[in-house]
Order: C-alpha cells, then structure tokens, then sequence
C-alpha cells in the first residue's frame, strides 16, 4: 500500500522573497568586516566565502523544491493524470526544468567568479568581483518568479488533496441531476464520495470537475454506480439505457457498472 502525502511540501517562494533570504542569510552567517590592511589572501578567503556561500544557499533551495515536488513519472497514473488535467504536465515539467537550469547556471557564476577571485590583487578589486558574482546569481534567480509562482499554486492544490491509497477499491456515483445523488452518498457511506457528470457530451465541453471523474473511472480501482430518475419517455429511457451502454464501453478496467433506481414509468 503506498500513500502519497503532498501536504510536507514546503512553501515555495516568490522569486524577490527568493532573494531576500538567500542575501539577509548570508548577511548573517558569514563575516562582515574586513579591512585594508590585512593580507590579500585574507581579503580573497573573505570574499570567496561570501560568493560560495550564496551559491550553496541558493543550490540547497533550488534543490529542495525539486526533490520535494512529486516526478510525475514515479508517482501513481492517477496522481499524475490529476496534475496533467488541473495544471497541465508539460507546464509542470518545464517550471522544474527551469529551476533545474537556473541552479545549474548559479553554480557556473560562482565557479566563474572564483576563479577571478583568486587573482584579485587589491581589497576594491576582490569586493566589485563578490558583488558582481552576488548581483548575477540574483538576476537568475528573479527570472524564475512565474515559475516560483505556478509551482507555489501547484503546491496549494496538492496540500489539499487527500491521502488515498489508489488501490483501495473506491466507488463513484455518477448520475443525472435532482436524482438525489449527494443523499444516496450519505446514506450509503460515511467517507467523502466522488460525484461525476454524464458522457453525453464532447470532452472540450465539460469542466475540470468532470475531467477529474473520468480520470479518476479510468485509473483507479472502483466501482461506478449510475442513479436514474423516473422518466415518463420508452424513448428517453432507451437513450439512457444506450448511454449507459457507452459508458461501460469506454471502461478497460474489469471493475463493473452498476445500475441502481432504473425504473423507468411506461416502460
């Protein structure tokens, strides 16, 4: 049984509040006072510290936020369906994928930039090259603020959804309206039921709800129960009867449609 729990999934910042901490932590953790006098390999160790600093720092982030997000590869179809559906998995994959790329391009500024360093002969030279290193590495950082910004709402969604094992046996009631479905929900079970609309129509026409239902009917392990109301129609009857036909047709899974409160008035 494997449970999927998206809810440990940290906040993802903006790409200025991105900046804010990775500078205010260097700040913090690292010297601040350095003086002309002192060697020049003191000086150079002083600013080299500060650059491969924010380098790590910014690499430790960019790091967590990737390892964190789920790879829609590994996790359960359902899941990644779900994502692909609501977020679109080719949005998804290239927000990461820009972070994958602003990380790699932080740690070849400051690989660059140390180099330089090394060969800095006075204390002005040393500080002008840490604040340029400082000042390109941000630059990358603040181009990622759509991405930080959709991952962050990705995040929101998915701390919301529940922790289901997708192979647990589920079951779905789908119906018409006013057949009491939400009742027949309650009185049946005491857990959180999935509600689905019709097939009668193209997929373009229906909501992401309705995208989500059917997603969930062809990937997970249920049952589906269909609810009729009364109709005073032999043809509307026979319609519905059809419908229900295309909708056990469209299932390639061996878990059955189950037809409940099909009287049908002058059948």
């Amino acid at each position: 049984m494997v449970l999927y729990n998206f809810k440990t999934i940290a906040v993802v910042p903006g790409a200025k509040d991105f900046v804010d901490i990775v500078l205010s932590r260097t700040q913090r953790k690292t010297p601040t006072v350095v003086h002309q006098g002192y060697q020049i390999s003191r000086i150079r160790k002083f600013y080299m510290r500060k650059v491969k600093f924010t380098q790590t720092s910014y690499h430790d982030k960019v790091t967590q936020i990737l390892d964190e997000f789920p790879r829609l590869d590994d996790i359960h179809p359902f899941y990644a369906d779900l994502i692909n559906v609501l977020y679109s998995r080719d949005h998804y994959k290239l927000a990461l994928g820009q972070l994958s790329t602003a990380r790699s391009l932080v740690d070849g500024v400051c690989k660059d930039y140390l180099k330089l360093l090394k060969f800095g002969d006075s204390l002005y030279r040393c500080k002008e090259l840490k604040r340029a290193a400082l000042g390109r590495m941000c630059t990358v950082m603040k181009k990622l603020g759509p991405s930080l910004a959709y991952l962050e709402q990705v995040r929101q969604h998915l701390s919301r959804l529940p922790s289901i094992d997708p192979a647990t046996r589920t079951i779905i009631i789908t119906g018409y309206p006013n057949v009491s479905t939400p009742r027949r929900c309650t009185c049946d079970s005491a857990g959180a039921p999935s509600l689905c609309g019709l097939l009668d129509a193209p997929v373009c026409a229906h909501s992401c709800i309705w995208l989500v239902c059917v997603l969930s009917v062809c990937v997970l392990c249920l049952c589906v129960v269909h609810r009729w109301a009364r109709v005073r129609s032999s043809t509307r009857c026979r319609t519905r009867m059809w419908m229900c036909s295309r909708m056990r047709s469209r299932r390639n899974l061996s878990s059955s449609v189950t037809r409940i409160t099909s009287t049908c008035a002058g059948r």
